[in-house]
């Protein structure tokens, strides 16, 4: 059976698509072109490995590493306990973290962009933990607070995995320009493949951009296909007429894109939310996170 043996769960929104680019490029590496897989955090669990191996590894043909990168893993308080009763205690886990109210704000802005948020970031974060007990994709897409309790997520993982089999990447200072080869090469020590150079590839060009904000608005606001031609149209990707539902939409989409979060709000929410989370996670992870604390 092809299985796993390491992750990188997340945080998304901090690095993890270079990460899978740069995995995809290694020869020793095998990584699902999908890089959301959400086996473990989802419904598909419940489908067996058959499922995860035959959907997603098939294209496997002898590579020394096998990983799965979905971001949302890590956000997941049942993934571990999954991960571990599927592939065993002795997994390798990357961990990609970011200053938690810019990965907020990040999160917050691409939902906006897909359209799968239509509220101010301060609106939305009232509303986040009601939303905790809808389905777990929509959970997952507007978690913008919740997702960054990194220090909270890596205890979950430390009950069943040891502190060796982790690596843990700081987005502000491990993917700067003059520090990515370094990274990059001590990343594939910690997996036990060649060091060997990649170049950075672009997370997806303006066509793929379009096409993925058409493909993924979610259900839950509403918009009928009809309404999905008609944004095509505003992209010119086809020749329908926008309806008043679609404009009055792409009106307060550009509204809220426009609508830049205030430092001051930004620093009382670090404050509320991630303060003792960093310095919890200073000591778990042994590193400075000043960086973090300087941002606001």
């Amino acid at each position: 059976m092809v299985l796993p043996n390491f992750m990188v769960p997340g945080q998304g929104k901090s690095g993890t698509t270079m990460i899978h680019a740069a995995l995809k490029a290694h020869p020793e590496v095998f990584v699902p072109d999908e890089k959301e897989i959400g086996f473990f955090y989802d419904e598909k669990y419940h489908y067996g490995s058959p499922y995860y191996e035959y959907h997603y590894y098939n294209g496997y043909n002898g590579e020394k590493m096998i990983g799965d990168c979905f971001s949302a893993n890590m956000f997941g308080e049942h993934v571990p306990e999954r991960i571990c009763e599927y592939l065993g205690p002795n997994t390798r886990f990357i961990f990609a973290m970011r200053q938690p109210v810019d990965r907020a704000i990040s999160h917050y802005s691409m939902a906006v962009r897909q359209l799968r948020e239509m509220k101010t970031f301060e609106e939305a974060l009232k509303k986040e933990a009601s939303r905790y007990t809808l389905h777990p994709k929509i959970r997952q897409g507007q978690s913008y607070i919740g997702r960054g309790y990194y220090a909270t997520q890596i205890k979950q993982f430390l009950k069943y995995f040891p502190r060796k089999n982790m690596m843990f990447l700081i987005l502000e200072e491990d993917f700067t320009e003059s520090k990515q080869a370094e990274t990059l090469k001590n990343m594939f020590q910690f997996l036990g493949v060649s060091p060997i150079s990649t170049r950075r590839k672009r997370f997806l060009d303006f066509t793929q951009r379009k096409s993925f904000l058409i493909n993924a608005a979610p259900k839950e606001l509403g918009l009928n296909v009809s309404v999905f031609s008609d944004i095509a149209k505003y992209l010119n990707i086809s020749v329908k007429a926008p309806t008043r539902e679609l404009r009055e939409r792409l009106s307060l989409l550009e509204t809220l894109l426009k609508n830049n979060v205030d430092d001051e709000y930004a620093k009382a929410v670090f404050k509320v939310h991630y303060e003792n989370e960093v310095r919890e996670l200073e000591d778990i992870i042994d590193r400075d996170l000043s960086i973090w604390y300087a941002r606001y």
